[in-house]
């Protein structure tokens, strides 16, 4: 195997140069292992996401009666030593300026650079593979010199791997025109501005990783503050994206956030606790439609909890923003499933947007501390409608002291598709003194002039001593078919539809 060069040297190694520090060699060898890695990582997804997209073409009725109990793809074996290469010797441009290794303590080195700038080496370079030794660790902390900016973008790189590193301090990493970059097995703690950063990339992977304090010193909370940031345009779609088997602590911003033309994503099986503002939040989403893009078994508690940094004022007031999984106005959302995630305890309201599907999840205690942090919308499930598709709200269990358990308005003059509201477990409780709900309550709203159909059935646990249920269409609008039977209380309902199965308060 060739010795380290220049383009590959990107890190600083202990004094003995042993075997605590490993990375590929042979630029050859590195592309290789990290294609290979790659591969692993689209077959491991593909499978989630054909697993989940079998749902869209079931019927409503099909998709309640759906169990997911022995579908598990969670394991997916990344950085074994399949991927292990054997570093020989160590040229000088791994040095720092002044000629030396600077060791902080027993794998621990101080990085006076994200990019090469002077005489300063690069951490991350095309065709490349970072990563310790025996499942031992090596920690990286940020050590910017004046003549250094602290502000800097990792641009045009490609195939990078990086496993077991712990990065600490920086101001943020950011990634710029790239293509497939892998994190697995690392932690991101102390962040001053955000955490990592993607603007225009694809094949993105970042597994089995910590992220902690990211944005303690951010001013700006509506651009700063995220943990994970993925950004995409149209001319550069940010996609091919897995995030798996994370866990956030502490985000001063928003924790995951995708912005823009973000396709072909999975979220999975990641834990989310205190964020200061939105958990996994989607900002004017563009997607195709061609993927069944899943956000499932991710657990969020105590959304709008967390700890702002010292610069971060809004943050002691306002609660808009603190919803736990988010998408915003004007979006679509098609052949997307949120399935089997768990929000609990959050300013604002559980789950938001106009997904495809929402299935079996748990969401409980929305509208906390709204008092403290004020907002209006305290749902649970808060549906945006959409021309695109039915959307569909099954087996959902939800206790909240909020405003309401589905709640729903427009007030466009666009005609929707229709929604869903089937076998779901609903308890309303009364709210109290940390409680802000200035309107009034009730299980279900839905208020928009045109709907063509609305299915609301076997849901249980809905007031049956104050109205349930409360439907707003246009004066003398026809829907195509409607039907409620709940053993609810009935509020308003529209007066005209083509097809009315039942209307029952059983």
């Amino acid at each position: 195997m060739k010795k380290i060069t220049a383009l590959l040297t990107v890190l600083m190694m202990c004094m003995t140069f042993g075997a605590d520090f490993v990375y590929a060699a042979d630029s050859n060898s590195a592309r290789n292992a990290v294609l290979q890695i790659r591969k692993e990582i689209d077959s491991h997804k593909s499978n989630i996401q054909s697993k989940n997209g079998e749902l869209f073409k079931l019927t409503p009725e099909e998709i309640a009666e759906a169990d997911f109990k022995n579908y598990d793809t969670s394991s997916v074996l990344l950085g074994t030593d399949l991927y292990e290469f054997s570093a020989g010797s160590v040229s000088n441009d791994i040095k720092g300026k002044d000629g030396t290794i600077n060791t902080l303590a027993p794998n621990e080195y101080k990085v006076h650079s994200t990019i090469k700038y002077g005489k300063y080496p690069s951490i991350f370079n095309s065709d490349t593979v970072i990563k310790t030794s025996g499942g031992k660790r090596a920690t990286l902390v940020a050590d910017y010199s004046d003549d250094v900016p602290s502000y800097q973008i990792v641009k045009n790189v490609e195939n990078l791997y990086v496993e077991n590193i712990d990065f600490e301090n920086f101001p943020m990493i950011k990634f710029e025109n790239c293509d497939n970059i892998i994190f697995n097995n690392c932690s991101f703690s102390n962040f001053e501005n955000n955490g990592i950063v993607f603007r225009d990339c694809s094949n993105i992977a970042i597994l089995n990783s910590k992220f902690t304090n990211c944005g303690n010193q951010i001013s700006d909370s509506s651009n700063s503050g995220y943990s994970i940031r993925i950004v995409g345009d149209a001319q550069s779609p940010a996609e091919n994206v897995l995030i798996e088997n994370c866990t956030f602590e502490n985000s001063c911003g928003k924790t995951i956030s995708f912005v823009g033309d973000v396709d072909d994503y999975v979220i999975r099986n990641n834990t989310i606790n205190n964020s200061v503002w939105g958990a996994i939040d989607y900002w004017t989403p563009t997607v195709s439609g061609k993927y069944a893009d899943v956000i499932e078994n991710n657990v969020c508690k105590n959304i709008g909890f967390g700890k702002p940094s010292v610069n971060d004022t809004n943050a002691l007031t306002s609660g808009v923003g603190c919803a736990a999984i988010f998408a915003g106005m004007g979006t679509s959302l098609p052949n997307t499933i949120v399935k089997n995630n768990v929000v609990q305890n959050c300013v604002e309201t559980g789950i938001e947007g106009p997904y495809e599907l929402v299935y079996h999840n748990t969401v409980k205690n929305t509208g906390e501390n709204s008092v403290a942090r004020y907002t209006g919308s305290t749902e649970a499930i808060y549906i945006k409608l959409t021309t695109e598709f039915e959307q569909k709200y099954i087996g959902n269990t939800i206790e909240t002291r909020g405003l309401r358990c589905f709640s729903s308005y427009s007030n466009r003059d666009d005609e929707y598709k229709g929604i869903y509201i089937l076998n779901n477990s609903m308890n309303l409780e009364n709210t109290d003194a940390s409680i802000a709900c200035n309107y009034t309550r009730s299980d279900i709203e839905i208020n928009c002039k045109k709907i063509k159909k609305i299915v609301i059935e076997n849901n249980t646990g809905m007031m049956k001593d104050k109205k349930s249920v409360n439907i707003y269409t246009d004066k003398g609008y026809v829907m195509d078919y409607f039907s409620i039977h709940n053993p609810c209380m009935i509020g308003s309902v529209p007066e005209k539809a083509r097809y009315c199965f039942n209307i029952n308060n059983n």
